[in-house]
């Protein structure tokens, strides 16, 4: 008897609630600045009003990494908003340790819009964001290192009311190397949720864009979408498929793991897969798509140089990419690479182009100040 991993009543009254959203009328705007009141949202007749979490994933080590992403974010080119959007912001510690350092930090940052505490001068945060949380996902220990702290962080957002009951439609899971490009990136990320309200996805993402050294599966690797996605958050057939697909204590990449369990919970490559296990969650597959607005470690920031790679990319709000952080930091990888174009073929082969070498081992500190493109 063919079953379906995804349990069928769950499947069910996720496709009646897909079904209420579609015969809402999407055409009439969600969003309505008025300077004279301030912000406010309305929505279509008989539609439920979108809302957004947006996530920055963090362990303790990674802290600096998040002050550099919130000092950004005050920067005209890349401030969030240019409209009303009805998002909030979560700082997930991976424990109370992360968070008490990310905390004390912010505090020491007294003029700026994400400082906490007493003492802050700096403007508020205005209508970017509702609201700021600082989470504690309360991490055990053996799960607070490299490899296993992302999937069990993701699995813990979708298993326990962690984030409240304060009405999410949709996550992004953004990690602190998931950077804007563009000022009003947040606008675009909602109105993709806004999408993702009124269409059948679970999941919008993007593919990665090169193959890593030594990275011959490509079944695997090459079709999978980045785990720096936006995510429906208030299905539970949704919720169900994410705690088959990443179970507790999981160690590696949960976002090829979400890819393969599309397919089925054989760990076989999927030559050998489809033949055999295709009926167990194929019928899901129209749940997941591509999107443009996020792109996943791009490979020609340096053609020739960042701000015309953001001309070439007008879809593009954000991009998941150290590199893109490099540059940031004023690496100036794109004025001594002689060759620009970073080459799939050289990076499957263990070959780094001259560009690639600069940017992804770049060790140059940031500049004190405001964050500067070069």
């Amino acid at each position: 008897m063919l079953r379906s991993l995804v349990g069928s009543e769950m499947c069910i009254r996720d496709r009646v609630r897909s079904a209420e959203q579609q015969r809402c009328n999407p055409s009439p705007s969600y969003q309505l600045l008025s300077e004279k009141v301030g912000c406010q949202l309305t929505s279509p007749r008989q539609c439920r009003l979108p809302k957004l979490a947006y996530v920055v994933p963090y362990a303790k080590h990674e802290v600096e990494q998040v002050l550099l992403l919130l000092r950004m974010w005050q920067l005209a080119s890349y401030q969030p908003c240019q409209q009303c959007v009805n998002a909030d912001l979560i700082l997930a510690g991976a424990n109370q340790q992360a968070v008490a350092t990310l905390v004390e930090a912010r505090g020491r940052d007294k003029t700026s819009p994400y400082c906490i505490g007493r003492s802050c001068t700096g403007p508020s945060q205005g209508h970017c964001w509702r609201d700021i949380f600082d989470l504690d996902l309360q991490l055990p220990d053996k799960y607070d290192r490299y490899g296993a702290g992302p999937p069990n962080m993701f699995r813990m957002l979708f298993s326990s009311d962690v984030m409240g009951r304060r009405g999410y439609t949709a996550m992004f899971w953004g990690e602190p190397d998931t950077f804007p490009v563009r000022a009003g990136w947040l606008d675009g990320l909602f109105r993709k949720a806004i999408d993702m309200h009124h269409g059948p996805w679970w999941e919008l993402g993007t593919v990665q864009s090169f193959v890593r050294r030594n990275q011959n599966n490509a079944d695997r690797f090459l079709w999978h979408t980045n785990g720096n996605a936006l995510y429906r958050y208030d299905s539970p057939a949704f919720a169900e498929f994410v705690s088959q697909a990443i179970p507790e204590g999981m160690e590696g990449a949960f976002d090829t793991s979400l890819y393969e369990h599309r397919f089925g919970e054989s760990k076989w490559g999927l030559s050998r897969k489809l033949p055999l296990l295709a009926h167990t969650n194929i019928h899901l597959l129209h749940r997941f798509g591509y999107t443009e607005a996020v792109k996943n470690h791009p490979q020609d920031l340096c053609m020739p140089n960042l701000k015309n790679w953001t001309e070439r990319w007008p879809g593009v709000f954000l991009v998941h990419s150290k590199a893109f952080g490099a540059l940031l930091k004023c690496s100036r990888c794109c004025e001594t690479s002689s060759d620009g174009f970073f080459r799939a073929t050289k990076l499957a082969t263990g070959v780094l182009s001259a560009g690639m070498r600069c940017l992804y081992e770049s060790h140059e500190e940031p500049h004190h100040g405001p964050t500067q493109l070069c």
